[in-house]
């Protein structure tokens, strides 16, 4: 079964957000063209990735509550956003505010875009399979009264 989840509406809002972005920061800010268009690239993936999970019922993982997976949840989540409020210690020369916020913004655009891409690379990677899985690999745990088989 093929699963088609990237249209041309969705792609054309990514694609929009990152041009607009991109175009916004250079002017606005004063930033470097590179890091601005750094900046729209990894916002418009976001705005794709979260287009995607907001119309399509097969990427809710989104919005799943995630209580056995909490702390794997929240790991994730603090890997994603501590890198954008450290930034400013790796670096000998001090940066301005405006380069130092829209670095900020691309790291944490690029953390949730990976994040919210992984996820529906793995859901679609789990529709689109030939073979036929087992379902019981995929729990935690299994259910009361379930037997798991050792082999």
């Amino acid at each position: 079964m093929r699963v088609a989840a990237f249209t041309v509406r969705s792609v054309v809002i990514g694609v929009s957000v990152g041009v607009l972005v991109a175009a916004a920061l250079g002017p606005l800010f004063g930033v470097s063209w590179g890091l601005a268009t750094l900046t729209g690239l990894s916002a418009g993936a976001l705005a794709l990735a979260s287009y995607l999970c907001l119309s399509d019922g097969k990427f809710a993982f989104l919005f799943q509550r995630q209580q056995r997976r909490i702390g794997v949840w929240m790991l994730a989540w603090v890997v994603m956003s501590t890198p954008a409020f450290l930034v400013g210690n790796f670096f000998e020369v001090r940066l301005d505010r405006d380069d130092d916020l829209v670095l900020k913004l691309l790291l944490l655009t690029t953390g949730f875009a990976a994040y919210l891409l992984g996820g529906i690379m793995a859901t679609l990677y789990h529709l689109d399979r030939d073979d036929p899985a087992d379902p019981r690999l995929h729990r935690v745990t299994p259910p009361p009264g379930e037997r798991r088989d050792a082999s």
